[in-house]
């Protein structure tokens, strides 16, 4: 049985004696976005059968393909290109043909409008699946559509354009309707490549090494609920080797039914809920306040985010490990976890050099590194994910500013910080804040960086902006 979708729509209006050309508009709750927004008139003259073999040919990456095919994390597709000609300021020729090559074909499969070939100045409409919703983005805005829905209504465009051409011509259109019906079929291996985007090559070997699954249809592959898979599609930049050690990382994790964590994660999701359109750096500070009430944690203490974690059921490992670029790992799902990875071999972490001598839950980098981490499992635990923080990691930049907003709030509270700056004398001038800085930084254990983003957050409510002073000195603390 079909479902139709009642969020998005695509319109076709046939016009009189030709079958294979229709008027074609995007809706979203009955508003026409695509052509043009809020034009109710708004409509395309169209091949059908050119929509028909869009779909065809691209079904498997609309629906499996989550990542960009080169080393960019754009806030929205729009966004892709200039983010790539950043990338491309330093680059020597060979790597940006190649790249750009690779970002024309993610195009095609991800831009609907280039399906319709000699329709010039036709505003764009990307897609891109996230998770379980699909991004659709016309540039003027961005719609989050979930999966199920969006997948609904491309199914119904596609059968309702099939049903038009072979009830005209049945013998013509053969060929096209079957490659239609079975756009679905395929090859486990090829599956896999586009779920955690990699080449073939590698998606081979981590099957035969057996540290991942091929899905066993595009069904298995649509339902992205493998702890492992995400966490290969964290890592797909690196190279095998690398995110081999990183699944064998995952794989150690044991799972446990833990219902504090279960309870408190369901109740941090319903609660951020209410603040979706709130910038991802405010909904972190929001959430840790929600989660010290919710634990009947005090602002003036310093929290131990080790105990925390562990009495909530998270099992904390923390090694060292390859490669050193990797910070940390958050999973949880089905198989493994709840667990944290810490690794004791990044600078993130342990100074350089710098011999650990005392309980890890003392260490500065440790212990904002777990808190990150806890924030993904409270926020993502609700289905099988993992999160892995590393150098080029496709985790989406809002999720990580989120994240890394929540670590900064629920270690040192910005009002707690505000009340020492009163304690203090409400200084301004660099010795004062520098000393202040320092006490922040010893009482809570956390970062220069963080105690100078906190303090700085905290006085603008006092509507005093000592950004010029930390920049001198705390500059990397954005």
């Amino acid at each position: 049985m079909n479902i139709s979708s009642k969020v998005i729509k695509f319109n076709l209006r046939q016009l009189p004696d030709r079958t294979t050309t229709c008027f074609f508009s995007i809706s979203i709750k009955n508003k026409i976005i695509w052509p043009a927004s809020g034009d109710s008139n708004s409509n395309l003259e169209i091949q059908i059968d050119d929509l028909l073999s869009y779909l065809t040919e691209f079904w498997k990456q609309l629906f499996l393909a989550q990542v960009y095919p080169i080393d960019i994390m754009p806030s929205r597709p729009a966004d892709m290109w200039r983010e790539a000609d950043k990338r491309w300021n330093n680059k020597p020729d060979q790597i940006v043909e190649r790249e750009e090559s690779s970002l024309l074909s993610f195009a095609e499969a991800h831009n609907l409008a280039s399906s319709f070939n000699g329709i010039f100045g036709l505003q764009p409409f990307w897609i891109l699946r996230s998770n379980d919703e699909i991004i659709c983005d016309t540039v003027d805005n961005v719609y989050l559509i979930p999966l199920h829905e969006f997948h609904a209504a491309l199914t119904e465009v596609g059968d309702q354009i099939c049903d038009i051409l072979t009830n005209s011509d049945a013998e013509r259109w053969n060929a096209v309707s079957l490659a239609w019906r079975d756009r679905e079929k395929g090859n486990p291996i090829d599956f896999l490549r586009l779920s955690i985007g990699v080449n073939t090559r590698i998606a081979q070997e981590l099957v035969q090494d057996d540290l991942l699954e091929a899905p066993h249809d595009f069904s298995d592959a649509v339902n992205d609920n493998d702890e492992l898979k995400m966490a290969a599609r964290m890592v797909g930049a690196l190279s095998y080797e690398q995110i081999k050690a990183v699944l064998l990382i995952a794989r150690s994790f044991s799972h446990i039914e833990y219902p504090a964590l279960h309870e408190l994660s369901l109740d941090c999701q319903e609660y951020i809920q209410n603040y979706d359109d709130r910038r991802p750096h405010v909904q972190g500070e929001l959430l840790a306040s929600f989660v010290r009430e919710k634990l009947s944690i005090e602002n003036h203490d310093r929290i131990n985010i080790f105990r925390i974690c562990s009495e909530l059921g998270i099992e904390i490992k923390a090694e060292n490990a390859q490669p050193s670029t990797l910070s940390g790992l958050a999973i949880w799902g089905k198989s493994y976890g709840p667990g944290a990875f810490l690794n004791l071999n990044s600078t993130r972490i342990v100074q350089s050099g710098r011999e650990i001598k005392s309980d890890i839950s003392n260490l500065v980098g440790a212990r904002i590194t777990l808190a990150h981490e806890l924030c993904h499992l409270l926020l993502d635990g609700s289905h099988g994910f993992s999160v892995v923080e590393v150098l080029k990691n496709r985790s989406p930049i809002s999720i990580e500013q989120r994240a890394k907003s929540f670590a900064g709030e629920i270690l040192l509270p910005a009002k707690r910080a505000g009340d020492l700056w009163i304690e203090a004398g409400r200084p301004t001038d660099d010795q004062h804040i520098n000393h202040l800085l320092d006490l922040l930084c010893k009482r809570f254990l956390v970062t220069r960086s963080v105690a100078s983003w906190k303090l700085e957050h905290a006085l603008l409510s006092f509507d005093v902006d000592i950004s010029s002073i930390l920049e001198s000195l705390a500059p990397k603390r954005r």
